[in-house]
């Protein structure tokens, strides 16, 4: 069966409850702040953002057919409060970039292993990444960028 959406949020909500689902199957925790939105995420607290960030019409599908097929581009967000990996003189402190890494890792391959293993479109996923950043004020961001076709 394929699922509609109202709206393209509607489908960021989805994928939230959906990521959450799959953190709690795994027994991983994630932050408990979740919110979607559109446009670009703001990073200035521990959360999991869904943001929805484009829309296009799939070049994949016959214009002349009377359904008209969109992708979506989707920000899957964990943002998590890291210590502070400077030190006075604003040297970077290789033990504590490296421990503060190994969670980012851990939520980089959550969002890998979601993207291949439960979401689902109505056309075939594009392909994604997942991208690791520093955000000012301490915080770590692993970020799940995808493409996914719907009605």
């Amino acid at each position: 069966m394929v699922d509609t959406y109202t709206t393209p949020l509607d489908r960021a909500k989805a994928l939230r409850d959906d990521l959450v689902a799959f953190a709690a199957a795994r027994s991983y925790a994630i932050p408990t702040t979740r919110y979607v939105q559109i446009g670009d995420i703001v990073r200035d607290c521990e959360a999991v953002v869904v943001s929805v960030g484009t829309l296009t019409p799939d070049p994949l599908y016959d214009p002349i057919e009377c359904v008209s097929p969109r992708s979506a581009t989707f920000l899957v967000d964990i943002i998590r409060a890291c210590a502070v990996v400077y030190d006075s003189q604003g040297l970077t402190v290789p033990s504590t970039l490296e421990a503060v890494s190994e969670i980012g890792a851990a939520d980089g391959q959550l969002l890998d292993d979601f993207a291949r293993e439960s979401i689902d479109g109505w056309t075939s996923k594009g392909p994604w990444s997942v991208v690791w950043s520093l955000a000012e004020a301490g915080l770590q961001v692993a970020s799940l960028q995808i493409a996914i076709g719907i009605p």
